[in-house]
């Protein structure tokens, strides 16, 4: 009998409670200009988010929506009109500028509204940080977005949430306190200080190995000078970057979106900053996340955390395995992790027809040095982004459920 493949979709059924899902790094750190409601309406989305044929697509009531957000919008269908306007039109920019690589994407091409249902169309390209996410993801908790008032915080709060992890190889103590490190410049882009969607912009943006935020933001000032007393429409004449002195970002926008993350989600946070020539030029977050004591004191001494253990074998290998495979391959390595890891590295150089039969063997056996051969390549498809783009980014992590 063939095994069934653990996609996400089995993960969600299996491990988390209907109130979370699993959002792909690259969109958390995709640049992109979405409202509050967007977000939400987003992250609704993304939990819904079924594949249909080729595609991903997902539909949810208003009500849904209402009772989720509890929020006393006045004219709902206005706000979702607008809303679903905007999610359709915007482009994401998903990129690894390390690597002079990026792709402009319409991310929801289709928001259908009918009689209170709507039902919202993920670009198929996309696949491959839509659905079925096997790793560089975080898990965020709908509820917990749900409560936050500002598009701020929900920005600021999805991109530490991303950044607040251990690498596999981290050898320190894993204590659920992370230090995240933004230059200024950098965090007001992010936070939507400025337009990125003007085409002069978005071109200094692209395909740049070290993106040059400072720079970007004083030809966004330029922009804004050169059009602002022009005979052209209010709406059509680019705005000035906000929060242009650091003791406006800090009152208007950092202090209290992190003061809302503080009072309302499972992260605690904290900052100082950095000064060059009395000028602020970095800031440095200190991230405790509060749920990691209970998370980590539900297994005593002599307990064995079986979804943990099988966690970790998810995030080692990037194969899609059953999770009868993952309890056989802990059962014979005796839940030792690295003897599960060594096998798989081993396995990387060898034309293997059963990958679970060979680590099996190889744990049983003992194998040590890898037979060498040309290792076959494999082909990505466009919207396989963690094969074919990201293959060695080290974000392959899964954050515990809040």
């Amino acid at each position: 009998m063939k095994n069934e493949l653990f996609t996400e979709e089995l993960r969600q059924e299996f491990y988390y409670p209907s109130n979370v899902f699993s959002k792909s790094n690259y969109l958390i750190q995709a640049r992109y200009n979405y409202t509050l409601l967007c977000n939400q309406l987003l992250a609704i989305s993304l939990l819904k988010a079924k594949k249909d044929g080729n595609s991903y697509s997902a539909k949810f009531s208003v009500m849904e929506v209402r009772n989720l957000l509890k929020k006393n919008y006045k004219d709902f269908y206005s706000h979702i009109k607008t809303s679903a306007d905007k999610m359709t039109e915007t482009k994401i920019c998903i990129e690894d500028p390390d690597r002079g690589i990026f792709e402009y994407h319409q991310l929801i091409p289709t928001f259908r509204y009918d009689n209170g249902e709507c039902e919202v169309f993920f670009n198929p390209q996309l696949n491959g940080i839509v659905g079925n996410l096997t790793s560089n993801f975080v898990v965020l908790n709908i509820q917990t977005l749900a409560e936050l008032d500002s598009v701020n915080s929900f920005r600021l709060y999805e991109t530490l949430k991303s950044k607040a992890y251990y690498p596999k190889n981290y050898k320190g103590d894993k204590n659920g306190k992370y230090i995240i490190e933004y230059s200024l410049a950098e965090l007001r882009v992010m936070l939507n200080a400025i337009d990125i969607n003007r085409k002069e912009i978005a071109e200094l943006l692209k395909n740049k190995e070290n993106i040059d935020y400072e720079n970007i933001l004083k030809y966004a000032t330029k922009l804004y000078e050169e059009e602002k007393d022009k005979d052209i429409p209010t709406k059509d004449k680019y705005k000035a970057p906000k929060w242009k002195e650091f003791k406006d970002f800090r009152k208007q926008c950092l202090e209290p979106a992190i003061e809302e993350i503080n009072e309302k989600t499972e992260l605690f946070v904290g900052y100082e900053t950095i000064k060059v020539n009395k000028s602020v030029k970095d800031i440095v977050f200190y991230v405790t996340d509060k749920s990691y004591e209970s998370k980590t004191s539900v297994v005593s001494n002599t307990d064995i955390d079986t979804d943990d253990l099988i966690d970790q074998v998810i995030d080692l290998i990037d194969e899609k395995i059953s999770i009868k495979d993952i309890k056989q391959l802990l059962t014979v390595s005796d839940n030792d992790i690295t003897k599960i890891e060594k096998a798989y590295s081993i396995s990387k150089s060898q034309n293997i027809d059963n990958l679970v039969a060979f680590l099996i063997s190889a744990i049983k056996n003992g194998y040590e040095e890898p037979v060498s051969r040309k290792k076959q390549a494999t082909a990505g498809s466009f919207g396989d982004f963690s094969q074919r783009i990201y293959a060695n980014d080290d974000l392959e992590q899964i954050m515990g459920v809040i």
